[in-house]
């Protein structure tokens, strides 16, 4: 392949790759508001755990909540939390850092709002520390 061909390539690569990093950024940045699904990371522990909530609302069949738990081993786990019209939904990721749960939710509202947050917890009965500022969205 040409010189001039090869370069002009790899900047179309890198201009494609550049595109796809600003259009994930835009869809996970925690406290944004979502129109489909949302995210939310804790905050970081003294281990230097933490943890990320994800709400998958794909479609009204496909609803989902994820809690992950991330970073260094710390002896904490990860607590996803959406509250929708009054009602609080949770998932725990316990096993771990590296692992996550996953949660179907179903019967809830098209068109009502939702909060998501991210929160650290001691065993499955602690308080929550370390909770993440809310991700707001609109359930699809």
């Amino acid at each position: 392949m040409p010189l001039l061909a090869r370069a002009a390539r790899r900047s179309a690569t890198a201009v494609a790759a550049a595109v796809i990093l600003v259009a994930g950024a835009l869809v996970v940045t925690p406290g944004t508001s979502f129109a489909q699904s949302g995210y939310a990371s804790s905050g970081t522990s003294p281990g230097l755990g933490w943890g990320r909530a994800i709400w998958h609302n794909d479609s009204s069949s496909e609803r989902r909540l994820e809690a992950c738990d991330e970073g260094e081993p710390d002896g904490l786990r990860t607590i996803a939390t959406l509250r929708v019209d009054g009602i609080v939904h949770t998932t725990h990721a316990a096993r771990g850092t590296g692992t996550c749960d996953i949660r179907t939710i179903s019967g809830l509202r098209a068109g009502a709002s939702y909060t998501l947050t991210a929160c650290l917890r001691n065993g499955a009965n602690g308080s929550n520390v370390y909770c993440s500022g809310a991700a707001r969205g609109i359930i699809w």
